[in-house]
């Protein structure tokens, strides 16, 4: 990532972007100012990063001629191979924007994460000096609705042990775990017993970001993210097409 400066307004500025031997500021570069332009405004909006370039104060006159009427499809090449390279971390939104996928969260943010912060901290700043309540919203959300009985069942026939290491937590004296959906239920998932894991909330969190999985060569061994095995999974055993969807469509994505 280039140099960036923030000067006594608390206005951002970037020095010396990467280029190419031509001149021209470099794919990966544009990389992370799509990430950085998604986490300082929310979405990604094609119309709009144009402007946004521009505002940053990084261009020479081989970009401004690469943005003229004629030339500009030239430059929008090199924004458009930038977006494609980044198609793993990006989810286009119904009204034409991208977001970064909420699996690819953190590893998006952690590689702008120095500049993210010096654009906010100047933000922060005003705010500490500020008393107020945080601003209330009120949003319609459509959402699956688990079976609460049945994963109360479900724990309690296991033991609330998980069924990767084993452990079982104790919160004021009861037993504590997790239900876990192998297909989950935003993906159709079935609410069913043979679709339930019972996991210790570290493991729950792993399988849901899909950093584990059951195989399915044998519906057992426990795997991380290498492939390797770390556990054998104690039964009961999910049904093998839900270990399926998410071994090919959660951990391998």
């Amino acid at each position: 990532m280039a140099n960036y400066e923030i000067n006594s307004k608390g206005e951002k500025y970037i020095n010396s972007p990467l280029r190419n031997q031509d001149g021209r500021i470099r794919t990966n570069y544009f990389k992370d100012l799509i990430r950085i332009y998604i986490f300082v405004n929310g979405v990604y909006k094609p119309s709009e990063f144009k402007e946004y370039v521009q505002s940053l104060g990084i261009l020479k006159n081989i970009d401004w001629e690469l943005m003229t009427t004629r030339n500009y499809p030239i430059w929008k090449h090199h924004i458009d191979a930038a977006k494609q390279e980044l198609r793993q971390i990006l989810v286009e939104n119904q009204d034409g924007t991208f977001s970064i996928s909420e699996r690819k969260f953190n590893d998006a943010y952690n590689k702008v994460s120095d500049y993210i912060e010096v654009i906010e901290k100047p933000k922060l700043e005003l705010l500490e000096k500020k008393e107020y309540l945080p601003e209330k919203v009120t949003t319609t959300i459509t959402r699956s609705v688990r079976d609460t009985a049945l994963s109360n069942k479900v724990k309690e026939e296991r033991n609330c042990q998980c069924q990767i290491c084993g452990t079982t937590l104790s919160i004021k004296g009861k037993g504590y775990a997790e239900t876990h959906h192998v297909k989950p239920l935003g993906h159709d998932g079935l609410d069913t017993n043979a679709n339930m894991l019972v996991l210790c909330p570290n493991h729950h969190v792993l399988f849901d970001y899909g950093e584990i999985a059951i195989s399915p060569k044998d519906c057992k061994t426990v795997v991380d993210k290498e492939g390797i095995r770390i556990f054998t999974l104690i039964p009961p055993i999910p049904k093998k097409e839900y270990i399926e969807y998410h071994y090919n469509k959660i951990y391998k994505k």
